[in-house]
């Protein structure tokens, strides 16, 4: 385990270094650094000049990278040009409520998806299972502003059930729950049913049968768990898939979180924030997982990490 460990440690090191590489281009992608950094047509030639060197945006780019890497080490990821404030700070001040709704859009998933997919495997061939197939398909393939929309009318405005925007009580948290949760719950739904049907099917679920258990203990002891591998794969990979749905649903319903700040900084072109944004999102994808690979060794007794 430690030496799996070590060399997952190494490999998501690897990947920080090569987002961050990809992050530092962001600041060349639209042109000449300085015009983003410098704003004003009345600057003068020897201003902007002098600008440079102070920035370093007169040395190699290699150089200028390694620099970049140095500040990053040290929290130090830039200055907003909009808010007047460093680019980390207004990133972490956010991270707790896109966390929050990106947990509950999961929680929402997990609930909607082991729930469909258990009553789909267990009427499999009948009525019941190929309505909620079709329900599973439905929200696969709605796009997330739209249901988003749609949700905001309906309980929102007709209703009044629920508020359409901010972040406050469990009821801010809903709605955007409901959306970001509904593409990932009809996914796990679709790949716990096509598990568990391969899992029933066994000889050891056969023989708990045989011994006369119910049911319900067959599915909770003997299937679920075995069953469960694959969707914990999916959940680790549904993490990057809510981190940036959360920008649009954020946007949606104005949730005060990283996705809404990192739209507003693309709009004004601040580009230290997109970088800070896109650098945090990377570190909170590999540290789930990170905790995935490890749920393994608790769901089959039979994985193990060799020293």
């Amino acid at each position: 385990m430690g030496r799996y460990l070590f060399q997952r440690l190494v490999h998501s090191i690897l990947v920080v270094l090569g987002v961050s590489a990809i992050v530092f281009g962001l600041m060349f992608l639209a042109g000449d650094p300085v015009a983003l950094l410098l704003p004003g047509d009345d600057v003068s030639k020897e201003e902007i000049e002098a600008f440079r060197a102070s920035m370093g945006f007169d040395r190699p780019v290699y150089e200028q990278y390694l620099r970049y890497l140095g500040r990053a080490a040290r929290g130090d990821l830039g200055y907003s040009f909009r808010h007047q404030q460093p680019a980390a700070t207004l990133v972490f001040e956010r991270v707790p409520a896109t966390l929050e709704l990106a947990f509950s859009a999961l929680f929402v998933s997990l609930v909607i998806g082991v729930s469909v997919g258990i009553v789909a495997a267990m009427k499999r061939g009948t009525s019941q299972d190929a309505l909620v197939t079709a329900a599973a398909v439905a929200g696969n393939s709605m796009p997330v502003f739209w249901l988003g929309i749609v949700l905001i009318l309906t309980v929102s405005v007709w209703l009044q059930w629920l508020p359409a925007s901010g972040r406050g009580g469990v009821d801010h948290l809903i709605l955007p729950s409901l959306t970001l949760g509904a593409y990932s719950g009809s996914i796990t739904a679709r790949l716990l049913r096509s598990s568990l049907i391969e899992v029933l099917g066994r000889d050891y679920i056969r023989t708990a049968r045989a011994k006369g258990l119910a049911e319900s203990v067959v599915i909770r002891r003997h299937s679920l768990k075995n069953a469960a591998l694959p969707v914990v794969t999916v959940i680790g990979l549904q993490m990057g898939q809510l981190l940036s749905g959360a920008i649009i649903t954020e946007t949606v319903f104005a949730y005060p979180g990283m996705g809404l700040l990192a739209i507003q900084a693309i709009r004004n072109r601040d580009v230290p924030v997109v970088q800070a944004f896109v650098l945090v999102a990377a570190i909170v994808v590999l540290v789930v997982n990170l905790i995935v690979d490890l749920m393994y060794v608790y769901l089959d007794p039979r994985v193990r990490y060799a020293d």
